[in-house]
């Protein structure tokens, strides 16, 4: 996987155009459709999706499949597209495009109808590319619940915002709280922005998301008390600023960042106001947990006395001042931290100091062996079971055959998967550990373990039926002992898994080996 903050995850999946016709599935082609056709199966497609929204029936389940191409007004498509509940878009891919102008929003989950019908989670945005409108996603509502789902889109070049979302009327308290899993937003004015007048019981989720050279990456609006919940995400390269938030009037918003990334942001990584005019109102609150903050203008702003922050198991670091509050110290807790300039490090757990990121200069802010976060008793962030590069969130990372985890998004694996295994390409592992160690990677042609053997060295995780070495290497000074190897360019490989796992030489394992963490891998067309 890759950690350079330009280049961010895939988002869109494929989406078999050969799948069988179920009852309630209906398909568009814009190059090979007719909106004369019927629509029942990719021989008979429609060509837009304007006409699908239409033609389909309300009031059941319904999914649109559709093929790549390029949906734009050009094509015969009229925007905005109102997606009513119970309705799926699932497209291709990046290769299913959905162009506007920079004019119009592209499609919209709104209700503004009293007794509208509610729309919940199995309404669905799936596998789109949406690109050089003025809005891509609205989610909005004065009435009924909205909570659509939004799942592997990619949501391009906005002249205004890649997502908004906004509710209205607290007289009837609409909840609007959709779904957001692997969306990637970038170069828009706000890649997604909140705006409520209404309070909510349930959270807006955010998992596996990036929010990637946008103006603004996330921007909030609250004028009632609301909660956010960010998982594994990326909010990087703000022209302004990473994350924004205002409270108002009644209350402000409480924001949790799990295991994610906010880094190389001007101005500013999370920046929390309060206008409230009421003394009840509820400020804001953030919460970083298991997250690095990184090389932005200012890690956190605190910009009224009310608000409140936690950091846990955290990074602040490399900023032009990583943390600048205003609030009462009474409202601010931190432990098993690393702040980089010294704020906080009176409270034993917290350190500060070089975290020593691989290279954050150039968008790599992953640990490099010896960093103080490594390993660290209490760096219990989050709930979750694995870090920003899906590495599990346990791992060995001083090689003394315990597994701790880490201050910080990533935790420290090392060994570590350097770019993509595709035929015809290059299988690159990087190896770390003490210099002039000894270190013997081993391989399989198997999927790890489930249940881990338990050995003098750790856990080793390959299937003990079936591994042999794959190479034998010294680890340098400095940066990682790159081991690699050409893939074949044979199509047969591709699909086929194989797992690697390095013993490591330490002065730290008991037994003066250690085994490293277990890298499994699938090769790509």
């Amino acid at each position: 996987m890759a950690v350079g903050w330009r280049i961010v995850r895939r988002a869109c999946v494929a989406v078999a155009l050969a799948a069988p016709a179920l009852c309630g599935d209906w398909y568009v082609d814009v190059n090979n459709g007719s909106d004369a056709n019927s629509g029942l199966g990719w021989g008979s497609a429609w060509k837009t999706m304007s006409h699908a929204r239409a033609a389909v029936p309300g009031g059941s389940a319904q999914v649109v499949h559709v093929a790549p191409g390029i949906y734009s007004a050009a094509s015969g498509e009229s925007f905005p597209i109102d997606v009513p509940a119970q309705l799926r878009f699932l497209g291709a891919g990046a290769s299913t495009i959905v162009r506007g102008t920079n004019s119009v929003t592209l499609f919209r989950f709104v209700s503004t109808v009293f007794s509208g019908t509610a729309i919940d989670s199995s309404t669905l945005l799936q596998a789109l590319r949406l690109e050089n409108a003025l809005v891509g996603v609205e989610i909005g509502s004065s009435w009924s619940p909205i909570k659509p789902t939004l799942r592997n889109l990619e949501i391009h070049a906005m002249a205004g915002k890649g997502i908004y979302v906004w509710s209205a009327n607290p007289s009837a308290l609409p909840q609007v709280a959709p779904r957001l899993e692997r969306v990637v937003v970038s170069q828009c004015s706000t890649g997604l922005s909140v705006s409520t007048f209404t309070s909510s019981s349930e959270p807006l989720v955010v998992l596996d998301s990036d929010f990637v050279d946008n103006v603004i990456g996330v921007r909030f609006h609250q004028f009632y008390t609301a909660h956010a919940q960010f998982e594994r995400c990326r909010v990087v390269g703000g022209a302004d600023g990473g994350v924004w938030i205002t409270g108002g009037n009644y209350g402000g918003l409480s924001l949790e960042l799990g295991d994610s990334l906010v880094a190389a942001n001007l101005n500013y990584g999370v920046l929390a106001e309060f206008n409230g005019q009421y003394p009840s109102g509820t400020p804001c609150f953030v919460a970083l947990r298991g997250s690095t903050l990184a090389s932005n203008g200012v890690g956190v702003r605190l910009a009224n006395s009310q608000n409140g922050l936690e950091l846990r198991a955290a990074i602040v670091a490399d900023n032009g001042d990583d943390l600048d509050i205003a609030s009462a110290l009474s409202n601010v807790s931190v432990a098993s931290t690393l702040i980089e300039d010294g704020d906080f490090s009176s409270t034993p757990s917290n350190l500060s100091g070089d975290p020593q990121f691989v290279s954050a200069a150039s968008g790599d802010w992953r640990l490099r062996w010896g960093s103080p976060c490594i390993d660290r008793p209490n760096a219990i962030g989050t709930t979750s079971a694995t870090d920003l590069a899906g590495n599990p969130r346990t791992i060995d990372g001083d090689l003394n055959a315990s597994e701790l985890g880490d201050f910080g998004a990533f935790e420290f694996a090392p060994l570590f998967l350097a770019g993509e295994a595709r035929i015809g390409g290059m299988l690159a592992l990087e190896c770390s550990g003490p210099a002039g160690a000894n270190a013997t990677v081993f391989f399989s042609r198997r999927a790890l373990e489930l249940a881990p053997q338990s050995t003098p060295f750790g856990e080793f995780d390959l299937s003990p039926a079936q591994f042999g070495p794959f190479r034998v290497v010294q680890i340098g000074a400095g940066a990682p002992t790159l081991v690699q190897r050409a893939i074949p360019n044979v199509a047969a490989l591709v699909g086929s898994t194989f797992s690697f796992q390095a013993l490591i030489g330490s002065p730290l394992a008991p037994a003066g080996a250690a085994y490293s963490n277990a890298v499994q891998i699938t090769i790509a067309p």
